[in-house]
């Protein structure tokens, strides 16, 4: 065998490089794509990762660690049960329509962030102080 990278049989077949996430986050565990970009974005452990359409990395955003505790409220400073705790995805959609990316995780009782789809970096919480029962999530 030869030890040269596997091409397509079809003359505009393109190579892609391999995306590595390297030191930035672990498992992966849900992939969403805009259809209107060509954007990939990628949810995995205590991380967000931007792809452009070639699947080069443009941006990531840390989600976690965090400290939290499932007897704790999302973002309650006073609670002391709180543990570092990994953020695992378990929410990921693009909508094209308000132009974000919508992402939850295990951490915060579920509670989401929404990123901006051109550049996921500028995340921030939804969090709603008079209702604390819309955790998407937990």
């Amino acid at each position: 065998r030869s030890n040269q990278p596997r091409r397509g049989n079809s003359q505009n077949s393109k190579e892609f490089p391999n995306f590595q996430p390297g030191a930035l986050g672990g498992k992966f565990q849900h992939l969403a794509v805009d259809n209107s970009s060509g954007r990939v974005y990628i949810g995995g452990t205590n991380i967000l990762y931007q792809l452009s359409e070639d699947l080069e990395l443009e941006k990531s955003y840390r989600t976690g660690p965090v400290w939290d505790s499932p007897k704790c409220q999302p973002f309650d400073q006073q609670c002391s049960d709180k543990v570092l705790s990994d953020n695992d995805n378990k929410v990921l959609v693009v909508d094209t329509s308000l132009g974000v990316l919508l992402a939850c995780g295990s951490v915060l009782q579920g509670t989401c962030s929404v990123h901006p789809l051109r550049n996921i970096a500028a995340g921030e919480y939804l969090f709603n102080t008079d209702d604390k029962g819309s955790y998407v999530a937990s």
